[in-house]
């Protein structure tokens, strides 16, 4: 009789340590972990840095003129660089590109 007592207790003694290590190892973190013990504090995740927008840089404005071939001429309106404008001519217009 005093055998089977002593083998209850110690299968009791087991279970219970077995138990108290089953919550201990309950601490679970999202990167892998599992800690035996006092669980650590958890830190609430960090929020994503968000970028702002491209930036944008608009062409630089032509000021020099219109080059179409052997002409020349003043812009009539606003254009930026390599814009497509035309110059006129003696036989009609010459295409070029602004400057």
């Amino acid at each position: 009789m005093e055998r089977v007592r002593r083998w209850f207790l110690a299968a009791a003694a087991a279970m219970m340590a077995l138990q108290a290590a089953g919550a201990a190892e309950a601490h679970w973190r999202g990167n892998g972990g599992v800690y035996v013990g006092v669980a650590p504090p958890l830190h609430a995740p960090a929020y994503p840095y968000r970028h702002g927008p491209p930036v944008y840089h608009a062409p630089p404005a032509a000021t020099e003129g219109c080059y179409a071939g052997a002409w020349v001429c003043p812009l009539e309106a606003p254009a930026h660089v390599g814009m497509p404008c035309a110059c006129p001519t003696g036989r009609g217009q010459a295409w070029g590109r602004a400057r």
